[in-house]
């Protein structure tokens, strides 16, 4: 599916033409999420820091992207997933750059005609498309206000609600293995890029270490 080429504020842009003034208000109000609730702090996170640390530094260094598909409902899921997968392979493609450069990169797909049980299409997508993603060394993620999806460090917290259906594609960095350490295909993929950084003490953190040893230890007794 082609990409629209028709670029506004903050890489925004559209595959069904220019955008309209609806899109420009659930953008408004998609920024405002990220903004308000995503690079903040949040006493239910279970764990110190903001929702997602990439946010932040993606968006004050002009590195996050946004396309409207106003087109995509979610009743058609087979289209739904044409067009992340489409858009998937060409964010995965531009992968140049430094790791760091790379990492700050982001690109969101914002689908604002998706409302009411449609939405839920989106967590279909993601489980129909995850493993194939982390294989090109990405992650997405979807929001939306049924997502279902409770935090790493406290699952009874929907960590994931969204004023707007979206869909959030970067490439996979050091602390995915929180996501990725139980299933062996994933975690293959995930030591493939980050076991040397284990190896070479660069990654402090507990969590994902012992996170990092568990898995390591069940694939090697398969």
């Amino acid at each position: 599916m082609p990409v629209g080429p028709h670029v506004l504020h903050r890489g925004a842009h559209t595959g069904a033409g220019p955008l309209r003034v609806h899109d420009i208000e659930r953008l408004s109000a998609l920024l405002e999420w990220l903004e308000s609730y995503v690079s903040r702090p949040h006493e239910r996170l279970g764990r110190s820091g903001i929702v997602c640390p990439f946010v932040p530094i993606s968006m004050r260094t002009d590195a996050m992207e946004f396309v409207v598909h106003r087109e995509v409902t979610g009743a058609d899921r087979a289209e739904l997933a044409r067009v992340v997968e489409a858009h998937a392979a060409e964010f995965a493609s531009s992968a140049a750059g430094t790791a760091a450069e790379r990492r700050r990169r982001s690109l969101l797909l914002v689908f604002p005609s998706m409302t009411g049980a449609h939405q839920e299409s989106l967590d279909s997508v993601h489980t129909d498309l995850k493993t194939a993603m982390v294989r090109n060394g990405l992650m997405f993620g979807q929001f939306h206000s049924r997502c279902p999806d409770g935090a790493v460090r406290n699952p009874d917290f929907k960590v994931s609600l969204s004023p707007v259906p979206c869909v959030a594609i970067r490439y996979m960095a050091p602390h995915d293995i929180l996501f990725l350490h139980d299933r062996p295909e994933w975690f293959g993929e995930y030591r493939r890029r980050f076991g040397g950084d284990y190896r070479r003490g660069k990654v402090k953190d507990p969590h994902m270490i012992e996170l990092f040893r568990k898995a390591e230890s069940s694939e090697e007794a398969r």
